[in-house]
């Protein structure tokens, strides 16, 4: 039990640590990280995340043709969402496996790392987050 919560402790903090976005106070960003550590960490993160495009296969197609469809079911959850999740495993392990070439990565997937927070439907168009710094404060709701 203590190894699998340290191996839990050790997936969430390499999932985590694909996001950081550091600014420092006087506005500039630190230089570049490696080619080798950003490959490392998006094959990590591309590998243990890669069944969230499961749900969200089905809860695109469920957007795009309605929840009435059936499509939901026969594309997202038998054939899109499973292709998806294998092709972003592949590609996580191409470059867990090709770290030390300084290369893009194998497949061009969208987006290049999922998180978690994809795997809920909707979520980024919840906070209006496209509308953050554009001066338009109603976001979704400006009508004029």
């Amino acid at each position: 039990m203590k190894k699998l919560l340290v191996l839990g402790v050790f997936a969430a903090f390499a999932v985590i640590s694909t996001r950081a976005d550091i600014i420092y106070p006087d506005g500039t960003k630190p230089a570049p990280e490696p080619a080798a550590l950003k490959k490392i960490s998006r094959g990590l993160a591309n590998i243990i995340l890669a069944p969230i495009e499961i749900p969200k296969s089905i809860f695109q197609i469920t957007s795009d043709e309605g929840v009435l469809s059936p499509e939901p079911i026969s594309l997202g959850l038998c054939a899109q969402g499973p292709y998806k999740t294998a092709v972003r495993a592949a590609a996580g392990a191409y470059d867990l496996g090709t770290f030390w070439k300084d290369d893009s990565s194998l497949l061009h997937l969208e987006p290049d790392i999922l998180y978690p927070t994809d795997a809920l439907p909707g979520f980024p168009n919840m906070f209006n987050w496209e509308t953050i710094g554009t001066g338009n404060t109603l976001g979704a709701l400006d009508t004029r």
